[in-house]
């Protein structure tokens, strides 16, 4: 085949985009919709009356597990454990190996679109609303400080991305990704304080719309490369 023919235009990635971005635009909406009508306020409200020590424990616990550096430091693991097992059979499924690493740049390139939208955003985190009295509908966009970057939940972007990938790099094991990443994200607003309901779904939003379009990229260019 002419590889000028083969050649993808703007509009096939604008085309491969498309549901990725209907999906960040949908999360964005249902996590506004969170935030503007009190809802994940009242959540906040709700766990600080019925504080429970050993079930913010148990919550935080599990957002250690969250935290993306954790989550690529484990898939790198996974990865070097996989190819190491593979070339003592002398058989490395380089395939697989490379689909488990390359979580690193979706991790990454997820982080930064969500670090800017925090930034850009500013709300605060809950932490500011019960313990300070700052108004929680209030935004302070551009703030340099951790405690005005609640929107999105970084761990939950970060999750997903991660998840998500996975999911579509091994179809057999996406039930179990995608439950993993749900829990790890609900974590982060069922311990109080670190984030609200609504950031959680914003920043799932995010990284799974980055992961899957660079997914849906990659299968462009995978196509295009072996036609």
């Amino acid at each position: 085949m002419n590889p000028r023919a083969a050649r993808p235009t703007f509009r096939t990635y604008l085309k491969v985009l498309k549901d990725p971005l209907i999906l960040l635009v949908w999360g964005f909406a249902f996590a506004v919709l969170l935030w503007g009508s009190g809802v994940d306020v009242a959540i906040q409200l709700w766990l600080a009356a019925n504080y429970d020590q050993e079930f913010n424990t148990a919550m935080r616990m599990l957002g250690v597990l969250g935290k993306g550096t954790t989550q690529v430091a484990l898939c790198l693991l996974v990865g070097a454990v996989w190819a190491s097992y593979g070339w003592l059979h002398g058989d490395i499924n380089t395939r697989g190996v490379r689909r488990v690493l390359f979580t690193v740049p979706v991790f990454l390139l997820a982080g930064a679109i969500n670090w800017i939208l925090k930034w850009g955003i500013g709300r605060g985190r809950p932490k500011e609303f019960l313990w300070n009295g700052a108004d929680p509908y209030v935004m302070n966009p551009f703030e340099m400080t951790a405690q005005w970057w609640s929107f999105p939940s970084g761990h939950s972007c970060s999750t997903f991305a991660i998840a998500v990938w996975l999911g579509l790099c091994f179809p057999r094991l996406r039930v179990i990704f995608w439950g993993v990443a749900t829990v790890l994200s609900f974590s982060r607003f069922l311990a109080l304080t670190p984030h609200y309901a609504g950031d959680v779904v914003a920043g799932a939003a995010v990284g799974a719309a980055v992961a899957w379009a660079v997914w849906n990229i990659r299968c462009v260019y995978v196509g295009v490369r072996h036609a």
